[in-house]
């Protein structure tokens, strides 16, 4: 058994290498060959321990990934085993690996969401996550601008990002985003709407990650409405976590028929985006699927 540090697992798993394996374990899943235990939640004045677990048998491990949520800061770790015998082969730090696999999930997604000559990119919050999707779309669409929105350092995050990203990056209202914007990200803590559904361009793409609790929502009804597809990594894990959609459902708004799975959409068994004028939504909850498949490869590449 060994354990993996954060230093030593950084690098090893690039932007592409992770939407490889990841389009590899959603197929996997869609043809019913990859169980997945939903995240479990354990909470006790303020701390939250959550446990989250997936097999897959083509990478030949199962695994679980449990962390600790805590005054809005994570640790993140994934026990990983073999399919072979069940002896636990590694435990990998994976704060690292949790913002890339994050990322990476939504950027897979957008590449089927989103239009193709994707230009503007719009996003909400100044955080990790944040900066790792302004980094990984700018690798994987023709940007031309990144619009910031955030409440606390707007114009210092859009100076990180323009030096990261290589795009030029600005801090601007919500409003001027939304109406400028290809592809919008929410990556945010906010337990209500930072976005008005209005505002959005025809023909936009919405990566939804900051939500993944039934009491929290990012997004607003109205974007729900305008969206042609919302596409979710589980339907079940959407219906029983994603505040986005459990508020838009309770202000009428018709969300559970409407929902689509990534890896229908990859394995080739839905369609994704069919017309330059639709708004699609992705949101992403956090899926174990995605933490084993990356942890594997990450450990196979540490050995």
């Amino acid at each position: 058994m060994r354990h993996c540090t954060e230093r030593e697992l950084d690098g090893l798993v690039s932007l592409a290498d992770a939407m490889a394996a990841l389009r590899e374990a959603f197929i996997a899943r869609a043809e019913g060959r990859a169980p997945v235990q939903m995240r479990i939640p354990t909470e006790l004045d303020g701390l939250r321990l959550n446990t989250m677990a997936a097999i897959i048998p083509a990478l030949g491990v199962c695994g679980a990934k449990v962390y600790t949520a805590l005054n809005a800061k994570f640790c993140f770790v994934v026990l990983l085993f073999s399919l072979d015998d069940g002896r636990l082969l590694a435990t990998l730090e994976a704060n690292g690996l949790t913002k890339l696999r994050t990322a990476a999930v939504s950027t897979l997604a957008a590449k089927h969401l989103a239009r193709s000559d994707s230009a503007s990119l719009a996003v909400f919050g100044t955080g990790t996550q944040a900066a790792g999707h302004a980094a990984a779309l700018a690798a994987e669409f023709p940007l031309r601008e990144i619009l910031v929105v955030g409440r606390a350092r707007a114009p210092e995050f859009a100076r990180e990002v323009q030096a990261a990203a290589g795009v030029a990056a600005q801090a601007v209202t919500a409003q001027d985003a939304l109406q400028r914007a290809d592809i919008v990200v929410t990556a945010t803590r906010s337990r209500t709407p930072v976005l008005d559904g209005r505002h959005l361009r025809e023909g936009c793409c919405v990566l939804a990650i900051g939500s993944a609790r039934p009491d929290a929502a990012e997004i607003d009804a109205t974007t729900f409405q305008r969206a042609s597809i919302v596409c979710v990594e589980d339907v079940g894990q959407a219906r029983h976590e994603a505040g986005d959609l459990i508020t838009a459902h309770a202000a009428g708004v018709p969300v559970w028929d409407r929902l689509t799975e990534l890896g229908a959409i990859l394995a080739g068994k839905a369609p994704g985006r069919t017309a330059p004028a639709e708004i699609m939504l992705f949101e992403s909850l956090g899926f174990a699927l995605e933490d084993i498949a990356l942890a594997a490869l990450a450990w196979s590449r540490a050995r």
